[in-house]
């Protein structure tokens, strides 16, 4: 077949890569060009910068968040943001020339930062994944980090890479951005200095290396977290249920059940994560809303070998297909479980296990379990008129409930020391249980508006029709959260009106303008400064429609829920440091840690019914 004659459509014959890659993933073509043409292989790559948004820091200093894009001739275009060193935005056209974004991302920064707990896209650092305990050794020498994740440390703590500004830079058609993580940086020692380069080619590939030196022996594994669907970043599960996923990789890391690996590491064979031959993956998920996948795989490779075949990921619909190498030893592969289910869930979907206030605690309330009964049977009857999803909202409630009614001077037994003094005929009793209930609230608890809606609901049911014993004492704690979430919203929004008002009057007053008489005069220092008043600081604002959802909402307000989008994230065996069988991740003055990630972009020409069929035959014919 004449090279030249070749073009990406349904009908006409592909272009041939090699044998390998042939017999194992079908036809595919390579894009070259405009679709239905083929350009030279020359410089044909367009960088260009822009501001994405305004990011202010802890102190209220304003940055500016860049964006560049990265465009070649071949309809293939990536965004990066340095606020987190992100990747926020891949477009690629599908066998029929349609351009769609196939990344998971947010319109602004203020979506970045209100799911900041997702890692959206983000460089994650100093280390990937968990260390057990927050610590480890060096030279003999204990070292402690933040628990973020108690009791562990996870992702680079609570502040890692993924929240700072990145100094930027463009080198041609090269985007690096570096940032200094400084000694005892969450816990870490010595100075770290990273780089991360992103570049596209006009051969379609999108590269990410990854750079660190440090000043004093520190570890890291330092990763890149972006979640693809190729059928679009809104499309949803039941597009990625129609995915077909190749690993490279052997074996995998146990690990326990609350994520945490156990050091040992087991073939793949007879196990759910053998992707050595395509999976469909709606043949392996989607039967149980929780089910799905979050394993750390070990790649295989060759000793000192540097890049090397990772995966690769086919939408047979959209022909779309993206292949994935690197020169780490694992890959976590993820379905992004804990994104949400969209659908209506019972109290008993919601809540698996005892919450971990009831389990921590030692001591039990007498009558808390008909209260937390009649709690579920409450939430059953208004089910069906609640947003769907929103498991988050009605497991924190139902902890709130429990921690309140467990500490009640009324119902327990032990009291705490610091009950307020009751008067002996017990008329002040129900007062001061009350008093003591707002008072045990965590406060770092901020509640959303469809929270104060819900138990709004909640209580107009107990109001109205509710006969059973426990019923007053649900109604009782019920509007005890709904005074506090009340008065906070209130707070919060005389704050804000505050902080507008000032910022007003701030510019009204030019420095020109004399004081009135009625005015008191600044305070003078000893210097012969003035005391001016403290300036608020400055926050970043986020959304209405951020905050009075449960769902998370993505670029242009889709709704990104469980099993939404596939990542395939390079990185160290997670808890390496803490595993003696697992690759070293120390990182020594005077040595460089490297990290690449290369995607390949390809279109598979031909008819996709019949490529799932055939696939659909392999997979039944295996499992007999």
């Amino acid at each position: 077949m004449n090279k030249s004659n070749a073009s990406i459509s349904i009908s006409e014959e592909v272009i041939k890569i090699d044998e390998a890659k042939k017999s194992s993933i079908g036809n595919v073509v390579h894009l070259k060009g405009s679709i239905g043409n083929n350009l030279s292989f020359q410089d044909n790559v367009e960088v260009c910068e822009d501001v994405f948004g305004v990011y202010y820091d802890a102190k209220g200093e304003a940055h500016n968040i860049k964006r560049f894009t990265l465009k070649n001739k071949n309809k293939i275009q990536v965004q990066v943001i340095n606020y987190g060193a992100r990747v926020a935005s891949i477009k690629m056209p599908d066998r029929r020339g349609h351009v769609d974004d196939i990344v998971l991302g947010f319109d602004d920064v203020a979506g970045y930062k209100h799911y900041k707990n997702y890692y959206i896209g983000a460089t994650i650092g100093r280390t990937t994944n968990l260390v057990r305990n927050s610590t480890f050794q060096i030279d003999n020498k204990q070292h402690w980090l933040t628990p973020n994740l108690e009791p562990h440390h996870y992702n680079g703590g609570r502040v890692g890479f993924d929240q700072v500004v990145w100094t930027t830079f463009l080198d041609e058609k090269k985007v690096i951005m570096s940032h200094i993580s400084p000694h005892m940086s969450e816990g870490y020692p010595g100075d770290l200095l990273v780089r991360v380069i992103f570049e596209l080619s006009e051969h379609n590939e999108f590269s990410i290396k990854m750079e660190a030196q440090c000043t004093r022996p520190t570890i890291v594994n330092l990763s890149n977290l972006t979640y693809f669907n190729l059928a679009g970043h809104h499309s949803g599960s039941n597009e990625i249920y129609r995915h077909i996923v190749t690993l490279n990789c052997n074996c995998f890391t146990i690990q326990a059940d609350n994520g945490m690996p156990t050091g040992e590491i087991m073939n793949v064979a007879h196990s759910g994560f053998d992707f050595q031959v395509p999976k469909l993956l709606g043949k392996l998920m989607g039967i149980v809303p929780k089910d799905g996948f979050n394993q750390n795989l070990c790649v295989n490779r060759g000793l000192g070998q540097g890049d090397c075949f990772v995966g690769r990921v086919l939408h047979p619909p959209s022909g779309r297909l993206i292949e994935l190498y690197s020169n780490q030893w694992g890959v976590n592969f993820s379905t992004a479980n804990d994104f949400g289910n969209d659908r209506l869930l019972s109290m008993e979907q919601i809540l698996k296990a005892p919450p971990p206030t009831a389990i921590e605690t030692k001591r039990k309330c007498v009558g808390s379990e008909p209260l937390l009964r009649l709690y579920a049977k409450v939430h059953e009857q208004i089910k069906d008129t609640l947003s769907k999803d929103e498991e988050n909202t009605y497991k924190e409630i139902y902890e709130l409930i429990n921690r309140i009614k467990h500490y009640s001077s009324v119902e327990c037994p032990n009291t705490p020391v610091n009950t307020p003094e009751v008067a002996a005929d017990g008329s002040n009793l129900e007062e001061a249980a009350t008093q003591q209930r707002m008072s045990i609230m965590p406060s770092d608890v901020r509640f959303t508006p469809l929270q104060i809606e819900y138990l709004n609901k909640i209580h107009k049911v107990l109001c109205d029709n509710c006969d059973e014993e426990a019923c007053e004492d649900l109604k009782e704690v019920i509007t005890i959260i709904i005074s506090l979430a009340t008065s906070q919203s209130k707070e919060d929004e005389s704050v804000e009106e505050k902080s507008i008002q000032e910022e007003v009057l701030e510019k009204q007053l030019s420095p020109t303008t004399p004081p009135k008489l009625t005015e008191r005069k600044s305070p003078v220092t000893s210097s012969g400064t003035s005391k001016s008043k403290k300036t608020p600081v400055k926050q970043n604002l986020i959304p209405d429609y951020y905050k009075s959802s449960n769902q998370i909402i993505g670029k242009d307000r889709a709704h990104y829920t469980s099993h939404g989008g596939i990542a395939l994230q390079t990185q160290n065996y997670p808890a390496c440091v803490n595993f003696k069988n697992f690759p070293n991740c120390v990182l020594k003055p005077g040595e460089t840690y490297t990290h690449t990630i290369t995607y390949k972009f390809w279109i598979k020409a031909g008819n996709p019914n019949k490529w799932i069929k055939k696939n659909l035959n392999e997979s039944r014919s295996i499992l007999k």
